[in-house]
């Protein structure tokens, strides 16, 4: 279902459709400068969704309302900003897969299903985090950004780390969590990643579980964290990783970087090569 971008409009004073909604009392110029905010959210996502030829989705508006503590027809009573996007496919539940129910040692194969979603999807990425760059911070807040089982692929990531790269220190921090479980990202996405942690991103914590990039994605991953000081935490669970890449992560991860936090759970266990250098890491199921 397709949003004109109307059907989230605010109430006028002299009448609400939401009866009994209780929020907040705000004054005029308060109320003025939330009106406005509402009305240039719309406008930016109008802009650049239409640019890449997509609809705008009611549910899309309606999660970034909810994220900034925005009113809307049908919405929270009392909205409260969470700062928070989370993106789920049909199948997600209401947090990502749990390693302890799945037996896998590596994120999916891509099928040609899986392939053509990402076609879909990747162009909806991208004109997304467009528009998050263009309503960050003057009209939003986000500092968490999460895709679970949805094929945002490489092309997708393209757009996400143009969006991660961004910042207005003292105002706002820019995203600091993001999540891309089950989403199709290969080692050309790693890459990418790469490319933007070198920049010292804003970004915390990384979590990439279920993405069948293998150690040749975690090595590129890996060595691009010893030019990064702020992500603290990164989770590659269920990524085919073996202890082939085990020496690159103890380099980059381990001894290279500010990473307090390393999630390896869910990968393919190997007895270390003998004569192995130390740093060699074993991974663990």
């Amino acid at each position: 279902r397709t949003c004109s971008l109307d059907e989230t409009q605010m109430p006028s004073k002299g009448g609400s459709s939401d009866k009994g909604k209780k929020g907040p009392v705000l004054s005029e110029a308060e109320e003025a400068a939330r009106k406005l905010r509402i009305k240039r959210i719309k406008e930016i996502l109008e802009q650049y969704f239409t640019e890449a030829q997509l609809p705008v989705e009611t549910e899309l508006v309606a999660k970034i309302f909810d994220s900034q503590g925005l009113p809307r027809p049908g919405g929270p009573e009392e909205p409260k900003p969470t700062g928070k996007l989370v993106f789920r496919g049909k199948h997600a539940e209401e947090r990502p897969p749990s390693v302890a129910t799945l037996g896998s040692t590596a994120g999916p194969p891509l099928s040609p299903d899986a392939t053509d979603a990402m076609v879909k999807y990747a162009p909806t990425v991208r004109a997304l985090s467009k528009a998050l760059k263009a309503m960050c911070p003057l009209h939003a807040s986000l500092h968490t950004l999460c895709f679970w089982e949805l094929q945002v692929g490489d092309e997708g990531i393209k757009g996400l780390v143009d969006f991660a790269a961004k910042s207005k220190p003292g105002t706002w921090a820019g995203l600091l969590n993001l999540e891309i479980v089950e989403g199709g990202v290969t080692p050309k996405g790693c890459d990418i990643l790469a490319e933007t942690l070198v920049q010292n991103i804003p970004l915390r914590t990384l979590n990439l579980d279920f993405n069948g990039f293998g150690d040749e994605g975690a090595t590129i991953l890996a060595k691009s964290l010893r030019r990064n000081t702020n992500l603290t935490s990164l989770s590659l669970g269920y990524c085919g990783l073996t202890s082939d890449c085990g020496e690159a992560l103890a380099d980059g991860c381990v001894r290279g970087s500010l990473i307090k936090e390393l999630n390896l759970r869910g990968n393919q266990a190997r007895r270390p090569r003998r004569g192995a250098a130390p740093c060699s890491l074993t991974l663990s199921p």
